[in-house]
């Protein structure tokens, strides 16, 4: 009963010789109009601050490269001020690290072809030099008598064991053998892995290199025509023969 008698307050309307101003301003419009302004106001007296603090010698590198078109700073392309001879040095710098990138991929690629093919018991070449003194111990040499092994493990690169630990190793458990077989089973599947994904990078550097190379030889000098493909794309350039002194 007693909210039912209570006035409702309503806010001051603009009065009609005013209208053209607009909405009657309240105390939560003025507010943020008064934070708006001293925001700016702040901002202001910062860049006073530092255009007062300015060194009238300083020089910064966007002002030459930098233009005001339409209240908007921008920056100029540098590729435009480069010349055809630094552009060359560039290509060629470029294209030494490809090749580089590309030496070091196919260490890679033989060092895990070799990994591969000992992981699935293949026969990998390799050699073990004995030196003797004369004719005919060389002659008479006997690579299981020298190593002391078996005929089974004498072309072993590694675990080539003499007889008399032979004798005396006790066979693993089969669980044991089972584990270390599927150990090498996934060793095998992750070396195949990297594998296939270094040989495809060295395929995309090869590509890359080709490219670069064309580039390099088309800011060269020579006579040279375009070769196009049946849509009429050029794919590649022909350089008229030039007889060497």
């Amino acid at each position: 009963a007693e909210k039912a008698h209570r006035r409702s307050h309503k806010e001051r309307a603009q009065i009609s010789t005013r209208t053209k101003y607009g909405l009657l301003e309240k105390h939560k419009d003025y507010v943020l109009r008064a934070k708006d302004y001293n925001q700016k106001q702040k901002k202001l007296k910062i860049l006073q601050q530092k255009a007062r603090d300015r060194n009238p010698d300083e020089f910064y590198f966007k002002m030459v490269n930098s233009r005001l078109k339409g209240g908007r700073h921008f920056t100029r392309n540098d590729a435009q001020s480069v010349t055809g001879a630094e552009l060359k040095l560039l290509k060629t710098q470029n294209l030494a690290y490809i090749h580089s990138k590309r030496k070091q991929e196919q260490q890679k690629i033989e060092s895990l072809k070799s990994d591969v093919a000992v992981a699935a018991g293949q026969a990998v070449k390799r050699s073990h030099i004995v030196f003797v003194d004369t004719e005919e111990e060389a002659t008479k040499f006997d690579p299981v008598e020298y190593f002391g092994t078996t005929p089974e493990l004498v072309d072993n690169a590694s675990n080539r064991l003499p007889v008399e630990k032979l004798q005396t190793a006790r066979p693993p458990p089969a669980a044991r053998n089972r584990r270390a077989k599927q150990r090498g089973e996934r060793r095998k599947m992750a070396k195949l892995r990297e594998l296939d994904q270094r040989m495809t990078r060295a395929d995309e550097l090869d590509k890359l290199a080709q490219k670069m190379q064309s580039q390099k030889d088309l800011l060269g000098k020579g006579t040279r025509a375009p070769i196009r493909d049946k849509d009429g794309k050029v794919i590649s350039h022909k350089w008229k023969f030039q007889r060497k002194r």
